[in-house]
């Protein structure tokens, strides 16, 4: 989901990206497993970590750039200061409104809309490597499940 593209100043912009369309369920997205159709699915938020060095990043949602009428599902990351805090980083918190898919071979539920944000860094700091985290979370029935994923380099 995190990525980025590094272009000279000259010839683009150089972007970190948040983009959940790049892979699907089971590789990506968000799901949450184990649950039944009746189970109820609530508070979905993914918090990512980028390095305090990146600065403070302006999230654009790049669905309603491109489309002024586009209705969003996924708040735009914000700088998160009640998250769990990591040394070095800064949390950017973003929160689903969405719908979910429920997959019963697998007893899933999927998140029906992906994220997909980008946010401006400079050239110099987009081709050095990138450590990030995030942590997932979720309300199943009322009971608060979250998991943590990383380092990831991007």
């Amino acid at each position: 989901m995190l990525g980025k593209s590094c272009t000279t100043a000259g010839a683009g912009t150089s972007v970190v990206s948040l983009d959940g369309t790049k892979e699907v369920y089971p590789t990506g997205g968000l799901w949450v497993g184990g649950v039944k159709t009746t189970d109820k699915i609530t508070n979905a938020t993914i918090t990512f970590y980028l390095p305090t060095s990146l600065g403070s990043l302006a999230w654009v949602n790049t669905r309603l750039a491109a489309d002024p009428t586009y209705v969003p599902l996924w708040s735009t990351p914000k700088v998160d200061t009640t998250a769990s805090q990591r040394s070095g980083y800064t949390a950017y918190t973003m929160k689903y409104s969405g719908g979910w898919t429920y997959n019963s071979t697998d007893k899933t539920y999927i998140a029906e809309v992906p994220p997909k944000f980008t946010a401006k860094i400079s050239y110099a700091t987009c081709t050095s490597s990138i450590t990030a985290y995030s942590t997932r979370s979720v309300r199943v029935n009322g009971t608060v499940y979250s998991f943590n994923r990383g380092p990831v380099t991007i």
